[in-house]
């Protein structure tokens, strides 16, 4: 019998900078990376977010997304407005570690690598408030010369959990 393949989505946490003085503590707000597959998400042995502020031009925010992707591929220089450390794919669905990000309208880049190179990329244009739903994140492969190898895991649980290989 052969399974039908889903994509995996991890709910992960961004704390916002609050520009007023009036909270004591940041809110939190979320992203969502949505991965290809279970099998993709385990192989990415490291994730890490890059946050931008979004263009106000309407025309080269709708292209800014692509943009950054090419850049990374062809291994430009991007500059973010702030980037999380990387961590594992296990770190990452375990802890759900935090970077802190200002309020507003942001692009968020997401990376997987697997064994140092680029795995997985992603990329939305976001509001990040108080409040506000996040907007998946959906990942590619970086390169279609680099499949996703096949596992014996069912989750990234069991993955993160060593019951598998």
């Amino acid at each position: 019998m052969k399974l039908a393949r889903t994509s995996f989505a991890l709910a992960c946490a961004l704390s916002p900078v609050l520009a007023c003085a009036g909270k004591a503590e940041p809110s939190v707000v979320s992203y969502t990376l949505k991965f290809p597959s279970v099998e993709a998400a385990i192989a990415s042995e490291q994730v890490q977010v890059l946050v931008f502020d979004a263009p106000t031009d309407p025309a080269v925010r709708a292209a800014d997304c692509s943009e950054k992707i090419a850049r990374r591929l062809r291994r430009d220089p991007i500059e973010p407005l702030q980037a999380s450390e990387p961590v594992s794919m296990c770190e990452m669905f375990l802890r759900r570690p935090r970077f802190e990000v200002p309020y507003g309208e942001k692009v968020v880049f997401a990376i997987t690598q697997k064994r140092g190179q680029d795995f997985l990329l992603g990329c939305a244009v976001q509001t990040l408030g108080d409040g506000d739903a996040p907007v998946p994140i959906v990942l590619s492969l970086a390169d279609i010369a680099n499949p996703v190898p096949a596992t014996e895991c069912t989750t990234v649980s069991d993955f993160c959990a060593s019951r598998c290989k």
